[in-house]
């Protein structure tokens, strides 16, 4: 018998405001819009950009990241 517990979880608890995200490359503040001027070669268009709507800072393998969470001190 498969017994779920019952939890006071909503969907939508796990929602990050995008202010709240940053780039994980440079740790500036992130826009939740593609970057300007994404070629379609290049593939899928990334969902975020900094600000200025440039890509996020690329990983060491050249992949554009997605934002994380800001952390405080």
């Amino acid at each position: 018998m498969i017994v779920h517990e019952q939890t006071d979880y909503e969907l939508g608890d796990d929602l990050v405001d995008v202010t709240d995200l940053v780039c994980p490359g440079c740790r500036g503040a992130v826009v939740e819009a593609p970057p300007a001027g994404w070629p379609t070669s290049a593939g899928i268009v990334p969902e975020f950009s900094h600000p200025d709507g440039s890509v996020l800072c690329p990983d060491g393998y050249g992949r554009v990241p997605e934002p994380v969470e800001r952390w405080s001190r």
